[in-house]
């Protein structure tokens, strides 16, 4: 089982076929918070057999300061978030780019899956316990031809380190918890307090309707945003037609004049819509596409939130012992799996890589990597042919221990570190994105409001409105003003365009 295929209940990847086009809007991007360079340009399409796919160059510099530069494709991106998922159970891991299979050659699409791929590599960084681990730090010194060669590597990765990553990234977080609580074991470098998780199914409910709530938003803010781009275009043909309409009426009127005598001629709008156009082309969705990206973004990011609680969720069910016994939610034995990963670490650094134990370890590790089918019959079997020094109950509790750890301290992360950061963090780049989209919808009224009056004050001077006969008083009545504009008769002194020659730049 591949890494990809551990979160196919998920639907991680989204729908193939989807194009995220609200990575082309920076609106409701996650600001640099550290001191790097990344960059993922240069797409080149290549061929392998009857095979076709795009390789990126990514480069830039770390936040130790050391330069990097390498070619990647689409899958060896996809293939280091899942497993940074699966190493990093409980924390958040930024979203890539949707999968799509029809046009993945078109130049739009894969100008905008290099941006998601930035992008995703930019929150990467963002988030020091990601950027610094062996994982990544691997990944981006690795070309084309190294990446067979480190996904065996991440493969037989002893369980041990990935468990000792964990902690080493999360040490603050686990040592503020065990400063307050009462049953701090400072001597045990894998004791992880006890906590309350029953907040792990509220935040996991609440993220549900959340994300169908988005799902929901998103779809209308596409609507808007399209049918927005629709008009726009609709509105500059209205130049050019309303132009010929003029000057088709006024050939025919001009070589018939003894058949149109006195006859009003109509007014050339064209150039007023010219310049209307000038005014909307500052948004032609009328800045509804800024609350489509930030919230589109927001939806991604919940769902790989969710993705995070279910791993915790997959990892539990690595923990049963039969089909009947769970897991402790309330990690009562914590003392008993800590003492047992702490004697682990103890025995790991008197033998070598090679040894029984070792051997015990990277299997386990193997087996997360490889989708959390650790305790298949068969990769059991395969695994302990060697050992003739720990029975298979001995193996399969240390690995239990090991495993049970990640699960304990993965829960604390999440209820201390993830969950509170997640809402606060979205609800302030909401409210800040409301606070721009509303100055922005004030700006484009005014500058409407602003034009309209000066065309109206203009067609205030023209001999034809002086001439204005009402026919119907009670429209005036109704929209109570003075101004007699409706169902009138314009009698014109002159065939001549009023404003046509008039610059109105506002």
């Amino acid at each position: 089982m591949s890494p990809e295929s551990v979160i196919d209940g998920t639907d991680v990847t989204g729908n193939e076929g989807e194009l995220t086009s609200h990575f082309m809007s920076d609106w409701g991007a996650e600001p640099i918070y550290t001191n790097y360079e990344v960059s993922v340009t240069n797409p080149e399409n290549k061929s392998i057999g009857l095979g076709k796919y795009t390789v990126y160059l990514v480069s830039g510099r770390t936040i130790q300061g050391s330069n990097f530069s390498t070619r990647k494709r689409y899958s060896d991106f996809e293939w280091l978030r899942s497993s940074l998922v699966l190493q990093f159970p409980g924390v958040f891991i930024p979203p890539i780019p949707r999968k799509k299979k029809v046009g993945r050659f078109e130049k739009e699409f894969i100008e905008c899956r290099r941006r998601g791929l930035e992008e995703f590599l930019r929150r990467v960084f963002n988030r020091d316990y990601l950027a610094n681990s062996d994982l990544v730090r691997t990944w981006l010194n690795r070309g084309e031809s190294g990446m067979e060669s480190l996904k065996r590597e991440e493969a037989n990765r002893p369980l041990f380190d990935i468990v000792t990553q964990y902690f080493n990234s999360f040490d603050s977080v686990l040592i503020d918890i065990q400063s307050s609580s009462s049953n701090r074991r400072s001597n045990n470098r894998f004791s992880v307090p006890n906590i309350d998780v029953s907040v792990i199914s509220q935040f996991s409910q609440c993220l549900e309707s959340h994300f169908s709530i988005l799902e929901q938003l998103c779809g209308y803010l596409s609507t808007i945003s399209s049918t927005g781009n629709k008009g726009f275009n609709a509105l500059r043909e209205l130049s050019p037609l309303l132009s010929s309409l003029v000057s088709n009426e006024q050939q025919y009127i001009s070589t018939n004049s003894s058949l149109y005598v006195n006859l009003s001629s109509r007014l050339d709008l064209s150039p007023v819509f010219q310049h209307l156009i000038s005014i909307l082309s500052v948004s032609p969705q009328k800045n509804y596409d800024i609350l489509q990206s930030s919230l589109t973004r927001e939806l991604n990011d919940t769902e790989c939130m969710l993705e995070a609680v279910q791993t915790l969720e997959k990892l539990q069910g690595l923990l049963l012992i039969n089909p009947s016994q769970k897991v402790d939610d309330n990690n009562e034995d914590n003392s008993n799996v800590s003492e047992s990963l702490a004697s682990i670490r103890s025995t790991n650094t008197t033998l070598s890589a090679s040894s029984t134990l070792g051997s015990v370890v990277s299997s386990a590790a193997k087996g997360i990597v490889n989708g959390f089918s650790l305790f298949s019959s068969k990769s059991r079997e395969s695994s302990f042919s060697s050992d003739g020094n720990l029975s298979k109950l001995d193996r399969y509790k240390e690995d239990q221990s090991a495993l049970r750890t990640l699960l304990a301290a993965g829960r604390v992360v999440l209820v201390i570190h993830e969950m509170p950061h997640f809402f606060s963090g979205k609800i302030q780049v909401f409210n800040n994105i409301i606070i721009e989209f509303v100055k922005k919808q004030m700006n484009i009224a005014y500058s409407e409001s602003e034009f309209w009056n000066k065309i109206y004050s203009k067609l205030q001077t023209l001999p034809q409105y002086n001439s204005i006969n009402t026919h119907d008083n009670n429209i005036n009545s109704y929209n109570n003003n003075n101004n007699n504009n409706n169902n009138n008769n314009y009698d014109y002194s002159t065939q001549n365009n009023q404003w046509a020659n008039e610059s109105y730049n506002y």
